[in-house]
């Protein structure tokens, strides 16, 4: 089952792009991605869906890019669902906001920690493979 159109294939696997907010906003998904095994967050993706599909647009999704950090952050929060963890993680990974941290509620000082440690890696394999010198 997919909603994305077919990318193609590779040694008999099909892949799927990612569905837009039509595919996603119509009558009956929600229960179809809680029989995928979304479970709760399946109410939040059908809703959000809807929201970007009739009440706001790809457009300003994708222009929120172009916006300053707290401005995208906050527009993601207005979002059914989304709380400052996942609009960080969007932030971050989608919208090239570097000053995202996002931050599990349930574990900040292992998240920095954690953090701290990828960031030295990170630098790291930086400077080994790209002879960038950070230290």
């Amino acid at each position: 089952m997919n909603y994305g159109p077919k990318l193609g294939e590779l040694n008999g696997i099909e892949y799927y792009d990612f569905p837009p907010p039509e595919k996603l906003a119509a009558v009956g998904v929600e229960q179809k991605l809680r029989d995928l095994g979304f479970g709760y967050r399946a109410k939040y993706i059908a809703t959000t869906a809807r929201v970007i599909a009739h009440k706001r647009s790809l457009e300003w999704l994708h222009g929120l890019r172009k916006e300053p950090y707290k401005v995208a952050h906050e527009a993601l929060l207005e979002l059914s669902g989304v709380g400052p963890k996942v609009a960080d993680c969007v932030c971050l990974m989608s919208m090239d906001k570097t000053e995202a941290v996002p931050i599990d509620t349930h574990g900040e000082l292992t998240q920095a920690s954690c953090s701290c440690k990828c960031l030295l890696t990170y630098l790291s394999l930086a400077n080994r493979y790209t002879g960038l010198q950070i230290w």
